[in-house]
């Protein structure tokens, strides 16, 4: 109960085994386990210390790179006994942004208010253990890298350390598990300003941390008398912002795009598509639009809604980098990205934000939208008795439609 109160376990509409709420497409491919890794050294299944070359590759080169998300198949051990599919990895990695970050882990768990004695740290140098976790992280950063499992039973999350020696493998899983809570907390704004290295390490994995909401503080230097607030520091929003103006006026708006007008590539799971589809840009609020998603959606589809539906959870746009430069072009940011697409129905909506949970429900609720719509299209009245918050959304969707061509 008390982990509910925080917001660090599923509530309502959420299974316990999957915390995030997002079905990312599978990153993980089975393959042969190699006899020697990166950062094995002499407690390594090889027993031989890497070469100084392949030691080098054992560090994330970049901040961002140092932190992502991966997604497991549901047949892996782990996620058959209930953990989620999806958790965050953490690179060993030699940078200042990182390394400040380690070195605060400690305060970090105490400030979210993890306890050290409920996460079990299990080192897989020789991916023994968890070949499916190895293999995954493998996928994500082109490495072989040796690993450490962390998981934290009393809230359902696991998270993953991996390169470097042992005790840095340690250090970055607690780091990870830490980023797993942030991704799944509702207000983290408090951690952020007293952390501001690991909020950007959250921020850079996808992961919101209200950093960037916070009022500007004065200026030190004529150099920085330009930003407005502290989230500016990403250089994405030229100084603006994110928390204020034009970016926030969208959140849990319908908007409507046309990845025709994209030059880039569209994913071939969209090329059968209409080009237009309704989107959403959510950081969770209109709690009454996305409580009842999962009903409004078994309403359009009948009982095997979870079945007829796909989701790709896209954070980096290197999936759907089309419906990214869509969507971006009406809100002027850019933000983590949930694909829905309905087969048997045609039809596909997008679900925006930074935290995974939170844009995969918006892509339920706009692909559930678009349905009330056509079924609005043919004449079938939409019944909204068991989802009343839905009959606003789609009437706020059907005004912002474009006209047929």
């Amino acid at each position: 109960e008390l982990a509910a109160e925080r917001g660090l376990v599923p509530r309502l509409g959420h299974s316990a085994g999957d915390p995030y709420g997002a079905a990312a497409p599978r990153q993980y491919h089975s393959a042969a386990v190699p006899t020697s890794r990166v950062g094995i050294g002499k407690g390594g299944r090889a027993g031989a210390q890497p070469d100084a070359k392949r030691q080098k590759t054992n560090q994330a080169d970049t901040p961002v790179s140092a932190v992502q998300f991966i997604t497991l198949p549901a047949e892996t051990p782990l996620v058959v006994g209930g953990l989620p599919e999806m958790g965050p990895i953490v690179q060993h990695s030699a940078d200042p942004a990182v390394q400040n970050v380690v070195w605060q882990v400690r305060n970090i768990m105490e400030a979210i208010g993890v306890s050290e004695e409920g996460i079990v740290l299990t080192d897989d140098s020789d991916w023994s253990q968890f070949p499916e976790i190895a293999e995954a992280v493998k996928a994500a950063t082109g490495q072989e890298l040796s690993i450490t499992m962390a998981e934290y039973a009393e809230v359902g999350i696991w998270a993953v350390g991996c390169g470097g020696k042992k005790k840095q493998r340690d250090n970055v899983a607690r780091l990870a598990i830490c980023i797993a809570l942030a991704a799944n907390m509702d207000d983290l704004t408090d951690v952020a300003t007293a952390f501001p290295e690991f909020a950007m390490l959250c921020e850079a994995a996808g992961v919101s941390t209200g950093l960037e909401k916070q009022p500007p503080k004065p200026a030190k230097s004529a150099g920085k008398g330009s930003s407005a607030g502290q989230g500016g520091g990403k250089g994405k929003d030229g100084g603006k912002g994110k928390g204020g103006g034009k970016g926030d006026a969208h959140r849990d708006t319908p908007l409507w795009i046309n990845i025709a007008e994209s030059a880039e590539a569209i994913h071939e799971i969209l090329e059968a598509m209409p080009p237009e589809a309704l989107a959403i840009s959510s950081d969770g609020g209109r709690r009454a639009l996305y409580n009842k998603v999962d009903v409004a959606l078994e309403h359009f589809i009948g009982e095997g809604a979870g079945e007829e539906v796909e989701y790709h959870d896209d954070p980096q746009h290197k999936d759907f980098p089309a419906v990214a430069s869509a969507l971006q072009r009406q809100t002027q940011r850019s933000e983590g990205l949930c694909i829905a697409v309905c087969g048997v129905a045609g039809v596909w909506a997008v679900g925006a934000g930074n935290k995974p949970r939170a844009r995969k429900e918006a892509a339920k609720a706009a692909l559930a939208a678009t349905m009330a719509l056509q079924h609005m299209e043919i004449g079938q009245e939409v019944d909204y008795t068991e989802f009343p918050g839905f009959e606003k959304f789609v009437a706020e969707a059907k005004e912002k439609q474009p006209e047929a061509a």
